[in-house]
């Protein structure tokens, strides 16, 4: 019995012995390498488009005196200026004519452009046409000619001259003729009804009024238009004929017109002439000692200053009332600083 509780003494000890000699399952398993988790194949993505390119902004331009020798180089500088800056204009035909101007510029609303520029038939004719640009929200600015002054205050700016002050400069070249002496002049006007015609009839006459001998004594309107100029200047000379001492012009379009019609009866090299514009036909006379002067406008920088206006507008720059662009006498004695192409 003895000898039997000695042996089990000595197999426990043995068990106990390798229990605790064999390695311990915990400490010593490396864990166990993690499989990648099953993914569902991921859904098949758009491909990656550009954005697409910014569209460029759309602008409407209604210009009254399309076809008139001074808005050619207006409508090709404000085209250039549209491509150099990326700006989608549409120069359209007014006509001279109020009612079409204002279907374009319904239209232009109708089609949501960004912006409008304006260079009206007249200023009476402007009320309806500014109420529904300004109703519609669309910005928009006034080139050459103003509107009407009741609803001046509602555009977003006017470029252009300051036509009483050329018809001021017209006036004093009138005063230099007449040299204190009695003159007779004959006036062709441009489009009636426009802020350009009225302004450069009343500047004049209120300048020639400091010399009392200065008498006009005939006055017609001829559109704009070098081929009514001339027909208005021929019933001139068939009216008055030798009487006639200085003839102004409104611009220099009209000037080549009244031009022709006094080579035809040989008095061009006896009539002093006077006219606006400084364009590449007034200045090609100055230089040929046919026109006495001719006060500057640049139909080139109202072209390109009214795109880049118009865009500026649109980003919601405020501009000032009145951008204007600066005129000066033309005459033989600086003659050398024009070029005719709208300086």
């Amino acid at each position: 019995m003895k000898k039997l509780l000695v042996l089990m003494m000595v197999v426990a000890m043995l068990v106990a012995v390798f229990v605790g000699c064999a390695p311990s399952q915990q400490a010593t398993e490396e864990p166990a390498a993690e499989e990648p988790a099953t993914e569902k194949p991921a859904a098949e993505e758009p491909a990656t488009e550009k954005p697409a390119a910014e569209e460029p902004l759309k602008i409407m331009f209604t210009n009254a005196f399309y076809s008139a020798p001074y808005c050619a180089p207006m409508i090709a500088a404000a085209e250039a200026k549209a491509e150099e800056l990326g700006v989608d204009l549409q120069i359209l035909d007014g006509k001279a004519d109020a009612a079409t101007q204002l279907a374009q510029i319904e239209n232009a609303i109708a089609e949501g452009v960004d912006g409008i520029l304006y260079f009206p038939a007249d200023q009476e004719s402007t009320v309806t046409a500014v109420r529904k640009i300004v109703d519609s929200g669309i910005p928009f600015i006034v080139i050459n000619s103003n509107v009407d002054p009741s609803v001046q205050d509602l555009i977003g700016t006017f470029i252009g001259t300051d036509y009483y002050q050329q018809a001021l400069v017209a006036g004093q070249m009138c005063l230099d003729i007449a040299n204190g002496e009695a003159k007779k002049v004959v006036v062709i006007e441009g489009a009636g009804g426009t802020e350009a015609q009225k302004l450069r009839s009343q500047g004049f006459e209120e300048m020639i009024a400091e010399n009392p001998g200065i008498e006009i004594i005939g006055k017609q309107q001829a559109d704009w238009d070098p081929a009514k100029a001339q027909s208005v200047m021929e019933d001139f000379i068939a009216q008055f004929g030798d009487e006639i001492d200085i003839v102004y012009t409104q611009d220099d379009g009209m000037y080549a017109g009244a031009a022709q019609a006094l080579k035809d009866a040989g008095m061009l090299d006896k009539v002093q002439c006077i006219s606006i514009g400084a364009n590449a036909t007034g200045v090609a006379a100055v230089k040929a000692g046919e026109l006495y002067g001719t006060a500057s406008q640049s139909p080139i920088l109202e072209g390109e200053m009214g795109v880049e206006y118009i865009i500026r507008l649109i980003d919601g720059e405020d501009l000032p009332e009145w951008v204007k662009v600066e005129t000066v006498p033309v005459t033989a004695e600086n003659i050398a600083d024009f070029d005719g192409q709208g300086w």
